[in-house]
This record gives C-alpha cells, structure tokens and sequence, in this order.
C-alpha cells in the first residue's frame, strides 16, 4: 500500500471519529454539557495516533496512542460510575497501561525484545499492587516476594 493511501485511510479514520462524535452530539447521545464528557478529548488524539502508527510508517506513535487512549477509556469508564474504586486501589492501572504500550509498541514498531523488558516490569507491579489492593493476594503469601527474585536468577543462570 502506497503512503498516499495510507495517509488516506488515517485521515478518513480520523473524519469518521470526529462524525461520529457531532453525531451523537446531534441525537442528544452526548452533551456538552455533562461533565461526562472530557475524557473524549484524550481518547480522540490517542486513537488518532494509533491510527496513524497502524497506517502509516510512523510507527513509534503507538506508545503515546496506547497511553493515551488507555487513560482516557479509565477516566471515562470512571465517570460513567463503571469504576467505583477510589483512586486509592486502582493507581496500579496506570503502570499497567504503559506496560501495555510497550507490548503495543513491540508488536507494531517491530519487535525490539528491549521493550519487553519495560512491559513485563509494568504489567508484574501493575498486576501485584491490583492484587494487594483488592485483596487478591492472602498478606500472608506477601513474605515470600523474593521468591520471585530468586527464581528470576536461577532462570539467568541457566545457560540456553
């Protein structure tokens, strides 16, 4: 596919994501009004780069895309009263969305093994402190954590 045509289908993205928004503006879906609405205009540029990331060769896009679009959804979901936690338990997410825009950046900007390294520290304390936060997780088990340190050294140390 030529950059043209790619360049095309990002910008034709685009106008449809914005169509659709005055749309449901216009059926009374949404209103300006309610202050429901602002994490749209982070979702918007964040599909918008992941749109080109996918489409065109800027494929380092992707990240801040991720990230974007990852925190947007959150607070939107949080607004919509879908999210009830406080902000207390549900900090880990936001590791956890960048740890998902590196996996989303290795998978699309090619695959750069460096980027899994970030990815799984992200997701591992994202997916931990969700656990300790909700509960998940008996305190109890909570001593044995270097466990996983020891396990993560014999697994170096074993020739491949």
């Amino acid at each position: 596919m030529s950059k043209q045509a790619r360049s095309n289908q990002a910008l034709g993205l685009l106008l449809m994501l914005i169509g659709a928004f005055f749309l449901a503006l216009n059926l009374g879906w949404l209103s300006l009004n309610q202050a429901g609405i602002w994490p749209f205009f982070i979702i918007a540029p964040g599909l918008f780069l992941i749109v080109l990331a996918v489409s065109t060769s800027a494929k380092n896009s992707i990240l801040p895309g991720v990230i974007l679009t990852g925190v947007g959804i959150f607070f939107l979901l949080r607004q919509w009263g879908l999210l009830p936690w406080s902000m207390d338990l549900l900090w880990p997410v936001f590791p956890g969305i960048v740890g998902l825009a590196f996996l989303a950046t290795y998978r699309v900007a090619g695959r750069d093994k460096g980027l899994l390294v970030p990815a799984f520290f992200l997701l591992t304390i994202a997916l931990v402190f969700l656990a300790i936060n909700f509960h998940w997780l008996n305190r109890r088990y909570l001593e044995f954590w270097p466990v996983l340190l020891i396990l993560a050294g014999v697994y170096l140390l074993i020739p491949r």
